[in-house]
């Protein structure tokens, strides 16, 4: 799966790298995806077709979550404001 997902967005193949993220996704699940997206710099768009790709669901508009995320990306915040954001409206953040 994440090497299909690698090959479709053209990133290179490591093998170490392949073992970390898998790594990283058993302990942060769609998380790391966000994290991913932000580190990338992705758009709302990519981003979308990145979390279809792997397997999550894209952004639903009636979770407030969900709403706030897609705000950070629209607004082209980095991680940071996007963590700022989601604790302001009382949510845990995404990189612990």
């Amino acid at each position: 799966m994440l090497v299909c997902l690698f090959e479709n967005f053209g990133y290179v193949k490591n093998t170490l790298a392949v073992f970390d993220l898998v790594y990283r996704l058993v302990f942060m699940g769609c998380y790391f995806f966000y994290n991913l997206a932000f580190g990338l710099e992705l758009t709302l768009e990519t981003t979308e077709r990145f979390l279809m790709l792997a397997g999550y669901r894209n952004f639903y508009p009636r979770h407030k979550r969900d709403s706030l995320l897609k705000y950070a990306f629209l607004n082209n915040m980095n991680i940071s404001e996007a963590d700022s954001l989601l604790v302001e409206y009382g949510f845990s953040v995404m990189t612990e």
